[in-house]
């Protein structure tokens, strides 16, 4: 069963590279405040929820399991912050005997700050919450999205919030709560910038240079592009303050005889968060995929010459806090690969990898950056980041690679994990209430 979840209505603006407040990459405090309950035990204190909206008595189980039809359609009106989850005929999830709180809550830091113009989060609270194995749960839109359950929340299946799971043409997509990739033109003078605080860029204007686009930055700075494109920079926390997704990579560009002509940037994977008192279980069959898209590779139809390829975007963010949490199954946010110049003749036809960027890979290896099979044709597009490892930069007018995004772990007792993390190193971290 697929279970899609489709949010509307928040508008897209572009951000300053260095205006998000940041301590990079330096360690935050590995312990946080918990709370105790009636016989003295630790348990969590829960982010972006209050303890009024944990105690609900009529609070229902969400089950999401693969016999209710082939579609779950989850629709989101921001304008009125009400929420719906429908089945494959449009008949909403049974709430007999209890509610599922459902709302758009704003984006705020630890300090209670709100910044109003970053997507928003689409919040869903219930008793407990369940993803059955061989159900994809695929969420879009512009807003992150929290799943809070009061006793547990077990994942069997597969919730994917990453860029480019639409068709290929539509790469500059983002995952929910992330950024777009960058593309054409706003006018004679500019490109349409890719967009987010580590988004890639192009070093020139319309007509001024040919060159690949530069990957997006997360939890490292983005991969460079050939020869102008300027990697993305690292931006955020290990702490997570707030729920956003990945960049945008840089679009590829074309020199005078281009005509202002861009090849796509690659959107940045999702935000997501889970969130319980109890037990959070990733089982073995279990995914969470935030994983940023593969860049475009474009050639002109005649020989006007070439247009560079385009940056991978970035991974985007996974939360998961809870009493325990128990990671059998994969959790990824790794970066998308970049895209190359084609030269006469070549298909540019919109297809994940070959010639453009893969998107990032449920995996701890690194999405390709695009490669010719063409005679002559030595371009080659950066890898995104994943694993321990960095994005690379683009060759001869390739796009550089997206980093891998940000992984956060919050839990009393100390986190099992037998199953698969990307990334690792600087893109994971753990803090454990007391």
């Amino acid at each position: 069963m697929v279970i899609s979840i489709a949010f509307a209505g928040c508008g897209r603006l572009r951000y300053e590279k260095g205006a998000l407040s940041s301590t990079g990459n330096e360690d935050p405090e590995p312990t946080l405040p918990g709370q105790t309950d009636g016989e003295g035990n630790v348990i969590p204190t829960l982010s972006r929820v209050s303890d009024d909206e944990l105690t609900q008595d009529n609070l229902i189980d969400i089950t999401l399991d693969a016999t209710t039809g082939p579609t779950w359609t989850i629709n989101t009106d921001i304008d009125t912050g009400s929420l719906s989850i429908l089945d494959s005929l449009g008949n909403p999830y049974p709430e007999s005997g209890g509610i599922i709180d459902a709302q758009v809550i704003p984006q705020t830091d630890s300090q209670g700050i709100n910044f109003p113009d970053l997507p928003q989060i689409a919040r869903f609270i219930a008793k407990n919450i369940v993803v059955e194995e061989n159900v994809t749960v695929n969420v879009s839109g512009p807003n992150a999205l929290m799943l809070v359950a009061q006793e547990s929340i077990t994942i069997n299946g597969t919730i994917n919030v990453s860029a480019g799971t639409q068709s290929f043409n539509k790469n500059t997509e983002p995952g929910p709560g992330g950024f777009r990739g960058g593309s054409s033109v706003f006018n004679a003078e500019s490109t349409k910038l890719a967009e987010g605080f580590g988004s890639g860029d192009i070093a020139c204007n319309c007509h001024q240079c040919t060159t690949g686009g530069g990957g997006s930055g997360h939890s490292s700075s983005g991969g460079q592009g050939d020869d102008q494109g300027s990697g993305g920079a690292l931006y955020g926390s290990k702490a997570i303050e707030l729920l956003i997704g990945g960049s945008g990579g840089g679009p590829g560009a074309a020199g005078d005889s281009g005509g202002c002509t861009f090849s796509r940037g690659g959107g940045g994977g999702g935000a997501v968060q889970l969130s319980t008192l109890g037990t959070l279980t990733v089982s073995a069959s279990g995914v969470i995929s935030a994983n940023g898209a593969g860049a475009s590779s474009r050639r002109f139809s005649d020989s006007r010459g070439l247009i560079g390829g385009a940056g991978g975007g970035a991974g985007g963010r996974i939360v998961l806090e809870a009493k325990s949490v128990v990671v059998d199954g994969q959790l990824v946010a790794n970066g998308g690969g970049g895209g190359i110049a084609l030269v006469e003749g070549e298909d540019d036809s919109n297809q994940a990898g070959g010639i453009n960027g893969q998107h990032g890979l449920v995996s701890a290896s690194p999405a390709a950056g695009g490669e010719s099979s063409a005679a002559g044709n030595t371009s080659r597009g950066g890898a995104g980041g994943a694993g321990d490892q960095a994005p690379t930069t683009g060759e001869n007018l390739g796009g550089g690679g997206g980093s891998a995004g940000r992984i956060l772990f919050r839990a009393v007792d100390n986190p099992s994990i037998s199953g698969l993390i990307s990334p690792t190193g600087e893109g994971f971290f753990t803090q454990m209430y007391e």
